[in-house]
């Protein structure tokens, strides 16, 4: 039996929107301004932070019968920040391969504090992976939770980062991970196998306890 499809009008779209963004805990409704045209939503304002900006755009992706999203929102950072101030912050100075990057311009960038880094050689690729470890740490993490200043987003961004090298399995490498902390006891069967979690059990992983762990213990969570 077909079922039938429900037709939402662009009005009870934008409402449906405006209503999704007063519970979000990082903008404010008033900063956001919400149209809609054949179900295509555009967002417009300004906020203080790319965060916002993000979190908005997310909140309308939630709305059932939404097409799209076009994020026209303007971020105008509280203190924004010259060309010649980014410079001065800047710790690591990355560069290609090319024969004009020579010996003595590494010299001259590093004279004030910085590092010179070479991208590895034949490495076309690198934003393909840099822009894909970006979605997987936006899809299995950070959508996921209501983030309050930076000093949340570092600790939460500090978990995952330990989670994906030394406990996530990674498809691409046959289901291997990729630096486990326990080199010993991957593969073994000696041990019983316990659940550990991060972030509050957002991210959990398996593992083996050591051959000499107390039995019984590999049936509790802990936390990392």
């Amino acid at each position: 039996m077909a079922t039938a499809t429900l037709i939402r009008t662009d009005e009870e779209l934008q409402k449906d929107v405006l209503a999704e963004l007063k519970w979000n805990a990082q903008v404010q409704p008033n900063e956001i301004g919400v149209s809609v045209k054949d179900g295509v939503v555009t967002l417009t304002g300004w906020v203080d932070s790319y965060l916002k900006s993000w979190s908005a755009e997310e909140a309308a992706h939630k709305v059932a019968g939404v097409k799209a999203v076009a994020n026209d929102i303007e971020v105008k950072l509280a203190t924004e920040r010259t060309d010649p101030d980014i410079a001065e912050a800047a710790v690591h100075a990355l560069h290609h391969r090319d024969a004009k990057f020579c010996t003595s311009f590494r010299q001259l960038v590093e004279t004030d504090g910085r590092k010179a880094i070479a991208l590895p050689a034949r490495s076309p690729n690198l934003n393909a992976y840099a822009e894909r470890w970006v979605r997987s740490a936006k899809e299995e993490c950070l959508s996921k939770l209501i983030l309050f200043g930076e000093g949340s987003l570092r600790r939460t961004l500090h978990h995952y980062v330990a989670h994906y090298h030394e406990e996530r399995n990674h498809q691409g490498r046959q289901n291997q991970l990729l630096f486990p902390r326990h080199r010993r006891r991957v593969g073994t069967e000696e041990g019983a196998i316990r659940c550990r979690e991060r972030l509050g059990g957002l991210l959990k992983y398996y593992d083996r306890e050591a051959a000499s762990g107390p039995v019984g213990a590999g049936n509790q969570a802990m936390n990392s």
